[in-house]
């Protein structure tokens, strides 16, 4: 009979340490951002922008698009750790947790989702239980992570909008 191979369980350490960096770098370039006199969203259609203005909007910018590589390839690795572990019927595969934050709308909800599955499925099951882990309620700074990313994507809408 021939077993099933299950995927190689890999830390998700590098990746988070890389979006917790981008995200923490990030902060604090959009705050010298937004109290300088114009925002870089500006300064990257500006003929007439200094280098340093230059050079902060693409701070602003590769700092951002790190964060969300970063953010993408942690799910992606979360989702097939979780089936490393044995977990089984599973809502999202590894490409349904990453293709989620792609589509209009449904990326409002789903990726939390998919993080959360990935979140809970992690957790050891007490006992010969394999479904308790489904029974769990994630933790409040799970949430606050998602709303947090919300509301930062939005002042940024708001950023661009205004200017």
């Amino acid at each position: 009979m021939e077993l099933l191979s299950l995927p190689t369980f890999r830390s998700l350490r590098p990746w988070s340490v890389a979006a917790v960096v981008c995200s923490v770098v990030g902060v604090v370039v959009d705050l010298v951002d937004s109290l300088s006199a114009r925002s870089s969203l500006v300064v990257i259609n500006d003929a007439h922008a200094t280098s340093s203005e230059r050079a902060v909007s693409f701070v602003v910018v590769a700092l951002g698009s790190l964060q969300l590589v970063a953010l993408l390839a942690w799910s992606w690795r979360a989702a097939k750790n979780v089936r490393a572990l044995g977990r089984t019927r599973l809502a999202f595969t590894p490409f349904t947790t990453v293709a989620w934050w792609f589509l209009p709308l449904v990326n409002l909800y789903m990726p939390y989702r998919a993080i959360r599955e990935a979140w809970l499925a992690s957790s050891p099951s007490p006992g010969d239980d394999d479904d308790a882990w489904r029974r769990e309620k994630p933790p409040w700074t799970l949430l606050s992570w998602w709303l947090s990313t919300w509301l930062a994507a939005a002042m940024g809408v708001v950023d661009v909008l205004a200017i």
